[in-house]
């Protein structure tokens, strides 16, 4: 700060500072959230058709799974984010403290923490979130499918 750093102006630039197409993506992926088993899954997905509809790239998405599972009574949320038309699907897990995403991560190769994981399926958006949306309530059942 003694050269001259605005620390209010820095935060506000890295904090609160979003592109158009990020909130548009963020829009988009927010109109299409879906829930089941008494809102204790929920999940949203975006395909290429979103992220040229928003001018959106694929950095666009941070925050969405976020704000996905900061929804009232949801334990497990899930983002699926297709990038080019019939192409693999990106997959990001959330969880509440007493679940287990990673396991779920690791049905598909993918990895991470209790609470956060992710992995990507080779599958097109639809299939991909049939499979793990399918682990994901079985999950939140007790047993894995």
């Amino acid at each position: 700060m003694r050269q001259g750093a605005d620390p209010v102006r820095i935060s506000h630039y890295v904090y609160e500072s979003k592109r158009l197409s990020m909130i548009r993506l963020h829009g988009i992926a927010l109109q299409r959230t879906q829930t089941d088993l008494d809102g204790a899954l929920v999940w949203s997905g975006l395909g290429p058709t979103d992220f040229a509809e928003a001018e959106a790239e694929g950095e666009d998405t941070e925050g969405i799974i976020n704000v996905l599972r900061s929804l009232e009574g949801s334990a497990i949320a899930v983002m699926f984010t297709e990038m080019l038309p019939g192409g693999s699907t990106r997959v990001s897990f959330r969880a509440a403290p007493g679940y287990d995403v990673s396991a779920i991560a690791r049905v598909f190769a993918g990895g991470g923490h209790h609470v956060a994981a992710g992995c990507t399926v080779e599958k097109p958006l639809v299939e991909a979130q049939a499979l793990v949306l399918a682990e994901c309530r079985a999950i939140l059942r007790g047993t894995m499918a």
